[in-house]
């Protein structure tokens, strides 16, 4: 077999170190530690990479006792809502965490649709149906306009909105 012209690597010679690299990285590192690494000068982005890379310190996390969310899971409860239609999202991401976790997915339980609209008819027909109010949960402004396509003729159906 012919040589190729193009590439100074020998292709066996590669494969063949990267097989042993790879074994000795799974025994435990102890063969691939004993052999130094080449440096590579870098330039221009590359040479920004490691300061990306590195690991980050310690991290200082948030949390609270008890948040609003939970307090507002209490109302909904107090209401009687039973079901909350909604497309989740990142603009009521506490109350959607606060209905799952603190208020055990029960009374209202959230009903995961794929549009606003759709969350919208579903608590319009349940509404006529059931004669109750159901809670829809819609992003701040465009969750809000593609539920007003929707519910033109709604009016039992109960929304809770965030802004």
């Amino acid at each position: 077999m012919k040589k190729s012209d193009k590439t100074p690597v020998d292709r066996r010679r590669f494969l063949k170190g990267a097989a042993l690299g790879t074994v000795a990285t799974l025994v435990g590192g102890k063969a691939a530690a004993a052999q130094p690494r080449p440096a590579v000068p870098q330039r221009g982005a590359a040479a920004l990479l490691p300061a990306e890379t590195d690991p980050i310190g310690a991290v200082e996390v948030l949390t609270i006792d008890r948040p609003g969310s939970d307090f507002m899971v209490d109302v909904i409860k107090s209401l009687g809502i039973e079901y909350a239609a909604a497309n989740p999202g990142s603009s009521f991401r506490a109350l959607h965490e606060s209905i799952i976790n603190y208020g055990k997915n029960k009374d209202p339980e959230l009903l995961t649709c794929c549009h606003e609209e759709s969350s919208v008819a579903m608590a319009h027909g349940y509404a006529e149906v059931e004669g109750k109010p159901m809670m829809v949960m819609a992003h701040s402004t465009v969750g809000l306009q593609h539920a007003s396509m929707e519910s033109t003729t709604l009016t039992l159906a109960a929304s809770l909105c965030s802004s």
